[in-house]
This record gives C-alpha cells, structure tokens and sequence, in this order.
C-alpha cells in the first residue's frame, strides 16, 4: 500500500510540474504572439483560426479521459489479453474519425469564419479560412494524441502525454519567433 501511494505521489508531481511547464510555455507563445501581431486584423485572423481546432482538442480530451481510461481499465481487469485488440481498435476509429473532422473543417471553413467572426471583411475571411484548414491538419493528429494520452492513462504511464503538451507550445513558440515573418500566419 504504501508503495502505491508513493508512486501515485510521484506521478501526481510529475503531472504538476508538465502541467506547469506547458501553462508557462503557452503563456510564452501568447507573449511572443502578442509581441510579434499586435492587436488587430492578424491576431484576429489568428485567434479566429485557431479557435475551433482548441475546441476541438479540448473536447476530444475530455471525452477520451472520461470514458476512455475507465473503460481500458475494465478491460486490463477482465480480460488482460484483449486490452491490446481494444487499442489498435481505437486507434483505427480514431484515426477515422480524425480524418473526416480535418475534411469538415477544411470544407466549412469560410463558413465557420463567418460565423465566428461575422464582421471580418472578405479579405479577412479568407485569411482565417486559409489559416483554419492550415490548422486542421494539426487537429488530426491532437485528436490522436488525445486517444493514445488515455490509453498511457489508462496504463498508469504519465511522462509521454504529458511531454506532448509542452512540445506543442514549444513548437508553436519556435514557429512564432522564427516562421511568422518570413512565412506569414500560416508559419504557425
């Protein structure tokens, strides 16, 4: 008993300081953001972009950590051999579903700018909708990475899912402070 606690102590520790690392990496990127676009039309066009994929993350996240690691759980208990067949399952369904969000988002994209943000001018839109389905991509694979973050949850495995958080603001930082200005908005 006493060894499960300290290891969910130190798991709880590890899980702080990520969580800790990614909220200050991210706050960078708004910075840096900030800094580099100023307030007006391309911080709009940016925030507009990006909201729907955060959405998007952010519900996928809470879905996969709500159903997904008890229901893994359940399956490691009754039947510890077929945990693995439950996994590539997700995985395919996952990457499926995945995919066809990237397509709905590129497709909708003009459309979700506009009523998103319904006084952009037509410039602005096509901005945000270009810069959307640029970011659409990256849905895909958060959307991935939510399911395999509740499958390593589920297994009690905690440095890689939450390794994968940091490195994205890491990733976005370096893109805002070395890409946004030779290749515009879409350098993120």
């Amino acid at each position: 008993m006493r060894q499960r606690s300290r290891g969910s102590l130190d798991s709880s520790a590890l899980i702080l300081v990520q969580s800790l690392l990614t909220l200050l990496l991210g706050f960078a990127v708004q910075v840096v953001l900030a800094a580099r676009l100023g307030v007006g039309t391309p911080m709009d066009v940016f925030v507009a972009a990006s909201t729907v994929p955060t959405l998007i993350t952010t519900v996928a996240m809470s879905v996969f950590a709500a159903v997904l690691v008890p229901l893994l759980k359940e399956r490691a208990i009754s039947d510890p051999g077929g945990e693995g067949q439950v996994v590539g399952r997700l995985v395919r369904v996952t990457a499926l579903l995945a995919a066809a969000v990237v397509v709905a988002l590129v497709v909708a994209a003009p459309w979700l700018v506009r009523v998103l943000v319904p006084g952009f001018d037509a410039a602005s839109v096509a901005s945000a909708a270009l810069l959307l389905r640029v970011m659409a991509a990256g849905c895909f694979f958060d959307i991935l990475r939510c399911a395999l973050t509740g499958v390593h949850y589920a297994r009690e495995r905690f440095l890689l899912p939450q390794l994968a958080p940091s490195l994205n603001h890491a990733l976005m930082l370096l893109s805002a402070l070395f890409l946004l200005e030779p290749l515009g908005l879409a350098g993120l």
